[in-house]
């Protein structure tokens, strides 16, 4: 938790002193690193040929989901809602939603820290989950960024098991439509048991204009379990996932 009040305050420090850079990730997830407008309303909905657990790098299912996210920017404040259902199985942990708020701060024409407070307001059990983020995004020129994810889960909740998981990212877009992205997540097993190193690969087409407005994205992932302190199905270390989404701004 240390770590985490550092970089909040010197993310405070750093408030004001430019105009963000790139769309971050905390709330779209999104590869595309390039100068927001000043004020963002989007709807997307997505179909994954898996289940997966973005932040925390896992494969939570071996069967198809959906799901939608809301998000709302102006000024670098932002909220978000994010819903995702398995198309097979309800009681799957891949079926919650989850909504963030969060504030982005520009230190310097490429570098930004963005706060962010979570909760996952279903699923896991039906309880209160908290999730609190720090992104720290560098954009070494315009077509490679590199941001660095800490996640704390439950840090406010004192019924639910603790979670501290660190991600590294590698985007890099060929084009204005072709991205390609390396990912790199650890958890660092400090509040619980489970640690584990994972890794992934993926090929993103977007910004396939179907009409005024409305977009389509396409992916396709591949992802690697390397490292796992306790025993996990197979389907869970590693997997091929297919995304196809559509967004209206």
């Amino acid at each position: 938790m240390k770590i985490v009040l550092t970089v909040i305050v010197l993310a405070i420090f750093c408030e004001g002193r430019g105009d963000s850079l790139q769309k971050d990730s905390v709330v779209s997830d999104s590869s595309t690193a390039i100068t927001p407008p000043k004020r963002i309303l989007r709807f997307t909905t997505r179909l994954h040929s898996t289940g997966f657990f973005n932040f925390s790098g896992r494969i939570c299912s071996p069967t198809p989901a959906a799901d939608i996210n809301f998000l709302w920017e102006k000024k670098g404040y932002g909220v978000s809602v994010f819903s995702v259902r398995d198309l097979y199985d309800k009681h799957s942990d891949n079926n919650f939603t989850f909504g963030i708020a969060y504030k982005r701060f520009t230190c310097s024409r490429r570098f930004t820290i963005t706060p962010s407070f979570g909760v996952v307001m279903d699923g896991f059990g039906d309880t209160f989950g908290d999730r609190i983020f720090i992104i720290s995004a560098f954009k070494a020129s315009p077509k490679l960024t590199i941001d660095e994810t800490t996640l704390v889960a439950n840090a406010l909740n004192p019924m639910e098991e603790k979670e501290w998981v660190n991600r590294i990212r590698i985007m890099y877009a060929q084009t204005s439509q072709l991205q390609f992205i390396l990912s790199n997540w650890h958890n660092n097993a400090v509040f619980d048991e489970q640690g584990y190193f994972s890794t992934s690969l993926q090929a993103l087409y977007s910004r396939i204009k179907i009409a005024d407005r409305v977009h389509a994205q396409t992916s396709v992932s591949f992802f690697v379990m390397a490292k796992n302190s306790e025993e996990v199905p197979k389907q869970e270390k590693s997997g091929l996932m297919f995304a196809f989404a559509i967004s209206i701004e």
